[in-house]
Order: C-alpha cells, then structure tokens, then sequence
C-alpha cells in the first residue's frame, strides 16, 4: 500500500483476507486518497481492473464488407 500510494497509484485490488489487517495496521492519513478494492474472485478482480477501460461499440461484418489484407511481417530491426 506503501509503494502504490508513492508511486501515485489511486486504486490497489486486494484480497478481502487483508481488510482487516490494512484497517487495522494503516491509519486513514497513510492511505491518503487510495481507493481499496476487496475483492474475494479473481473474477472480482478482473471485473475492476478491466472496467476502467472505455468499451467502443462493435460494427458487425456484413456480406458487402471486405477485410483489410495483411501481408507477411517483415524483419525485426
């Protein structure tokens, strides 16, 4: 919690087996503005973690489309 709050991190995903301990152990004044999400799935987790990013609606390929070709990669510089 530490390093997240130095390294400017606003939000930490933490089991809800550590809620205790950082209620108990981390003074609200050391946690300053971090927001703490307890979570018990990892699926709880991904949830979170993957909501932050924007969701951009998808346009279905209909017949007439044609996808873009690709060719092979070239070399590695």
């Amino acid at each position: 919690m530490l390093g997240a709050k130095r390294a400017g991190i606003r939000e930490v995903i933490l089991p809800s087996e550590n809620e205790p301990n950082v209620l108990e152990d981390l003074p609200p004044e050391m946690l300053g503005d971090v927001k703490i999400h307890f979570v018990r799935t990892a699926e709880q987790a991904l949830e979170i973690a993957l909501g932050k990013f924007e969701k951009k609606p998808v346009r279905p390929i209909t017949g007439g489309d044609e996808l873009p070709a690709i060719g092979p990669a070239g070399p590695i510089h």
